[in-house]
This record gives C-alpha cells, structure tokens and sequence, in this order.
C-alpha cells in the first residue's frame, strides 16, 4: 500500500476555490455551519495548514455540494 496523507495547503485552496465557485464567502460558510467561528472559516481558506474537524468537513462538503473525495485533497508518496 503507498503512503498517503491530506495535503492540507491544497485542500484549504480547494476550499477557497469551491467557496468561490459558488460566490460563498467565509461569512456566509460561518453561517451555514453555525457552530464555528468566522476566524476559523478565515484560517480554513489560508494555506496555514489548518484544516476543519472530519465532522466541519462532512458539513463543508455538503454546503458545496460537493464529495469528501472533491473536497480533500490528499498526497501520495
């Protein structure tokens, strides 16, 4: 089996870049989600290397309308 692991700098542009498809600010994703806080959502679409909680990204994925496998993107070494 290879070695995998998320790539959290490419899933947080990924973030930025569904977000912006869709014309979803990080405000508005803060809303949607409701139990997390604006700075959160701010630092998920910085390549900062923090990336939501599994539970955060199940409800992003939904939001956007997109798979988990669509939202995170994963590297293999």
């Amino acid at each position: 089996m290879e070695n995998i692991c998320v790539d959290a700098c490419a899933t947080s542009r990924n973030i930025k870049k569904l977000c912006q498809q869709k014309s979803i600010t990080p405000a508005m994703l803060q809303k949607e989600l409701g139990d997390v806080t604006l700075q959160a959502t701010y630092s998920w679409m910085r390549e900062s290397g923090k990336l939501p909680s599994i539970d955060n990204l199940v409800r992003i994925s939904y939001v956007l309308g997109v798979s988990l496998d669509d939202l995170v993107i994963v590297k293999r070494y």
